[in-house]
């Protein structure tokens, strides 16, 4: 699974915590892109990003000091 369908990603601000799950094809005929997009337009600043892959690894990412974009890698994703 290299590209963690299943995992759970939560993102947690000073408004409060959103999350949303990596998916692939969700329907007939259909696609899903490789980027995941959560709604922090008013948020001010990043605490904390929690992924837990399908496999129970869990990734925490501490403070995000430049939340533009983030990447996670997996230790079991080679």
């Amino acid at each position: 699974n290299p590209e963690a369908v299943g995992a759970r990603v939560e993102v947690r601000t000073e408004l409060g915590s959103r999350f949303a799950w990596i998916r692939r094809g969700e329907g007939f005929g259909s696609t899903h892109g490789g980027d995941l997009t959560l709604g922090l337009v008013w948020a001010e600043y990043i605490e904390d990003v929690i992924v837990r892959f399908p496999d129970g690894e869990l990734v925490r990412s501490g403070p995000v000091t430049s939340p533009s974009s983030l990447i996670v890698i997996s230790a079991s994703s080679g």
